[in-house]
């Protein structure tokens, strides 16, 4: 949840303040020499002959018929307007706006991309064999005809798979009976389909231990007079549908039925099944037609199933963050890819190379995004540079986040383009035609290596900084009042309009000054959970200006930029995703700091200590309670961040790790502390990023 704080002003102790549910808004107001209250208002499924006799029947009745393969996004929840104030005189409070999400994504734009001549389209395959060895016992019972087997039905999980179902077949292993005529066989998906694909197969010809596969490859169908062959792959068959039914619980019929009595085969009944309806409970129900005769699948049954991936496309998949040169020198540097699907991602190439390819505008692959990555709904890919790389120890004390998922070790010229294509051929293959995404300057000539004009041309110091895309949808607008309106990477195919630069210097470097921090983010990394972690005030029976759920403190601490006191921010949040969360933090997307002009706060995110308030809760009035509000820790990464948090910083949860998870509808009081340097109209949103 993106929640937005958005202070407008620090002087007498007033500030104006926005809690949205999609966004931690400490919004418009002021800090100042004199806290002032402020009033906030609430917007949120017999014998053989007799045998004989129905074989009779099936066949006279028999047809003419010949045989023959992540977080969608968070909506923004309408804000909680109020006031505070962080200025040497009251000022008015800013009403928050009511926004809409802006930009139109390149993949609303650009439904898929053309591919050139030379590549020809390969879908990556994986598949998973499953079996289930509980025998499956056919007992020779005088029962109601057809009598189910035990277990009925015998049932194998399938879990994991990716990409679009395009092959299913079933082994029967270790089958025998004294009459295989009398069985049958229909197989469920999780989402239903129901294929009869074993019926009036083997005869009456005794089958001892016999292990088969059944497939829509096999070389010919199922021997309607037997006798079936230990190791054979065979194609479904049914002659006739007379007298198979399946009891509950399996599915009623009618099922869909192979030749010759129909036409269905495994793929047009499972074939384009997706992830969502591959993935579950998939059920084999056998029955036996006759009483009299007995046998068992003694080693019970193995499925197959392969899925294809289609090959990445434009949109899914954009540059979110890089730099080309870092504290560490010209080879400090990263590439961050951002999944924008909303759904898990399977990279794949569009031709038989062995993934999607990163380049500089000289040609030259950088890193390779590996065919069958499996990147998160929201999460990202990192290519670093393993010369040079600086930022593999962030955040502190969690050095897995910001770790390369994929190295390269020669150097991106200063300013140079880089692109993301659908292959890793390279030549002629890396082409407008084929390119993903692109990010370069105004100084690079290839328009294939740019969106746009490009952003703004670097001078190209050795600081720790960083381009990142737009998540609030303002530019990062210091002066910019007003809700943000998006939460995920900005991507209007214009590089300038799209990425903001920043530095843990606020260093003019060209491409504007802003207080920041690089944030590089990699598969492992936290995800952004604005619609599933929810934030409220701490205590709900006091205004969101007021303590404790904001307070001023005027003690000047210049070594922790904190000249003008600090600005104390308290939220509950709960945790509604579903499961444990076991790791927690809120990446600052919006503020106002340095540079700030005059009447503008500049504010520094700051690492804070756990302190315990007095709260009074629901009902208000019923009584206080001491409570532990935990403080969240400024992540560092490259040289660390000696001027305070800004743009891009994240600040975490320390008290939610592996060993203390935060459990599904629990919730946890955090606080931020925020250094004042400048006293004015301030702002401060966050994103709400956590694992898993």
């Amino acid at each position: 949840m993106r929640k937005h704080f958005w202070l407008t002003s620090v002087v007498a102790g007033f500030v104006v303040m926005v809690l949205s549910l999609s966004q931690v808004a400490v919004f418009a107001g002021g800090v100042g020499q004199d806290p002032a209250a402020t009033s906030e208002a609430n917007q949120k499924d017999t014998s053989h002959s007799r045998k004989a006799a129905k074989k009779r029947k099936k066949k006279s009745r028999k047809p003419s018929v010949s045989s023959v393969p992540f977080l969608s996004l968070p909506s923004i929840a309408q804000p909680v307007a109020g006031s505070a104030d962080v200025s040497q005189a009251p000022a008015a409070g800013v009403a928050p706006v009511n926004t809409t999400t802006k930009g139109t994504s390149r993949a609303a734009k650009i439904p898929g991309i053309r591919v050139s001549p030379q590549l020809n389209l390969v879908p990556a395959v994986s598949s998973v064999s499953l079996t289930n060895a509980t025998a499956i016992s056919i007992a020779a019972d005088v029962n109601p005809n057809p009598e189910a087997l035990s277990p009925y039905p015998s049932n194998i999980t399938v879990a994991g798979l990716t990409g679009t179902v395009n092959s299913v077949s079933v082994t029967i292993n270790n089958f025998s009976h004294t009459f295989p005529d009398d069985i049958d066989m229909l197989l469920v998906s999780p989402d239903g389909r129901a294929f009869h694909f074993w019926s009036d197969v083997g005869g009456a010809i005794a089958a001892s231990n016999v292990t088969v596969t059944v497939a829509d490859a096999g070389g010919s169908s199922l021997p309607e007079s037997g006798p079936l062959v230990n190791g054979t792959t065979y194609k479904p068959f049914n002659s006739s549908t007379v007298g198979d039914t399946f009891p509950a619980p399996a599915p009623a019929g009618p099922y869909s039925e192979p030749a010759t009595i129909g036409a269905a085969t495994f793929a047009s009944v499972f074939n384009g099944m997706t992830p969502a309806q591959a993935n579950g409970i998939w059920s084999l129900y056998v029955t036996d037609d006759l009483d009299g005769d007995f046998g068992s699948l003694a080693g019970g049954w193995t499925l197959d199933i392969t899925t294809t991936a289609p090959p990445t496309t434009a949109g899914q998949l954009i540059i979110s963050e890089f730099r080309l040169r870092g504290p560490n020198g010209a080879n400090d540097e990263y590439i961050e890819l951002y999944n924008t699907t909303g759904a898990a991602l399977t990279a794949q190439a569009a031709d038989a190379s062995g993934g999607l390819g990163v380049a500089a505008s000289d040609g030259v692959t950088r890193c390779t995004v590996p065919n069958g990555t499996v990147i998160p709904a929201g999460g990202h890919f990192l290519c670093v540079n393993s010369v040079g790389y600086s930022q593999g120890g962030y955040p502190a004390g969690n050095g897995t986040t910001a770790t390369g998922d994929a190295t390269y070790v020669t150097d991106m010229p200063d300013n140079a383009g880089i692109a993301l294509f659908n292959n890793s051929t390279g030549g002629a293959s890396y082409s407008l035609a084929n390119r993903l995404d692109a990010v370069g300057s105004t100084s690079e000539a290839n328009t294939t290596y740019k969106e746009g004009t490009g952003y703004p041309a670097l001078t190209p110091f050795s600081i720790d900084y960083a381009f990142y895309r737009d998540t609030c949808g303002k530019s990062g607008s210091i002066t910019t009042f007003g809700q943000c309106s998006i939460s995920t990477p900005k991507d209007t195919n214009n590089n300038a309009a799209d990425f903001i630069f920043v530095d843990s210097n606020g260093t003019s470097a060209g491409a504007g000054q802003r207080l920041g921090a690089a944030g590089p983010e990699n598969l492992s990394s936290p995800l952004n959970r604005n619609s599933t972690i929810t934030a409220a005030l701490l205590d709900p029976c006091a205004a969101a200006s007021s303590p404790p759920n904001r307070v001023r403190d005027f003690t000047s601490a210049p070594a922790q930029n904190s000249t003008f006191g600090t600005l104390d921010i308290r939220r509950t949040f709960t945790n509604n995703t579903g499961g444990n969360v076991t790791r927690l933090r809120y990446r600052v997307i919006d503020l106002t700091t340095f540079p700030a002009p005059s009447g503008i706060a500049d504010l520094r995110p700051r690492t804070a200590s756990d302190v315990v308030v007095t709260v009074d809760r629901a009902p208000c009035g019923s009584g206080t309670s001491n409570i532990t509000v935990f403080g969240t820790t400024l992540e560092q990464g490259g040289i660390g961040q000696p001027n305070g948090g800004g743009f891009n910083s994240s600040l975490s949860s320390g008290t939610v790790t592996l060993g203390t998870p935060l459990a599904n509808g629990a919730t946890i009081d955090i606080r931020w502390l925020l250094g004042i340097q400048q006293t004015g109209s301030f702002k401060f949103y966050v994103n709400i990023e956590a694992l898993p």
